[in-house]
């Protein structure tokens, strides 16, 4: 934990940024001022996507242990503005996940409210950690355990039917414990398919963003050509 910057009692978060950009614009983006709701345990620092990400620390300014905590450890807190029907496909991916055995390399789902908010486990990513591109990404080691879990990870979610589709650095993060995993995030690109047809249960509008020949593939190739294109070819020129 010692590695993660705290600023007003939380720690930043940018969600999705890109991993080309310069490290010294990095730095600047660190340093901007992050807005606080009216809870000191509730702070906003990002919005994206149509939903608010919030950090839920496990202290008030009195130092005293809050509500807003799970089983005593701070959270992310995702809560949507945006109507149900729109943000339905992230919900029922992660009540799918919810049902199933837990994969040590996917983060950990504490509460989902659907329609209001999804609880998850505090990760250091790229954004909540100035120095983790340095630390794990242009570090080949860590690059190759991250690189050899997330394969892990896709074997796992095909065998649920599950069709990620937006792989990238950007959605893997790492617990805070000492030897943590990595862990994959972000799952409101997500799809469904039945496991015996290929036919999409649930169709994410994320596969309008291919727009290539790889467009035509079957769910379980798409995955598989995203996985080789953004994280096996973009790791080679880390």
């Amino acid at each position: 934990m010692k590695s993660l910057r705290k600023r007003n009692n939380c720690r930043t978060y940018k969600k999705k940024s890109s991993y080309k950009k310069r490290k010294s614009t990095i730095k600047r983006k660190h340093k901007r001022k992050h807005k606080h709701r009216h809870s000191n345990t509730l702070k906003k620092y990002n919005k994206k996507g149509g939903s608010y990400i919030y950090y839920m620390s496990d202290t008030d300014k009195s130092g005293e242990t809050s509500e807003k905590t799970a089983d005593g450890k701070p959270f992310f807190r995702k809560i949507f503005d945006v109507p149900f029907e729109e943000a339905i496909n992230e919900f029922q991916i992660i009540t799918i996940l919810q049902t199933n055995q837990t994969h040590p390399n996917i983060v950990t789902y504490y509460e989902v409210n659907p329609g209001e908010s999804i609880d998850m486990e505090e990760l250091i990513t790229y954004s909540t950690d100035e120095d983790y591109h340095d630390n794990y990404i242009l570090n080949k080691k860590e690059l190759a355990k991250q690189i050899e879990a997330m394969k892990k990870v896709k074997d796992y979610l095909q065998g649920l039917g599950i069709i990620y589709l937006d792989w990238k650095f950007d959605n893997i993060g790492k617990s805070p414990e000492k030897d943590g995993e990595y862990k994959l995030f972000d799952f409101d690109h997500s799809g469904w398919i039945d496991t015996d047809t290929n036919e999409w249960l649930i169709k994410p509008e994320f596969l309008n963003s291919f727009t290539g020949p790889e467009k035509k593939l079957l769910p379980k190739e798409l995955d598989d050509w995203a996985f080789n294109r953004y994280i096996i070819q973009e790791a080679t020129r880390m």
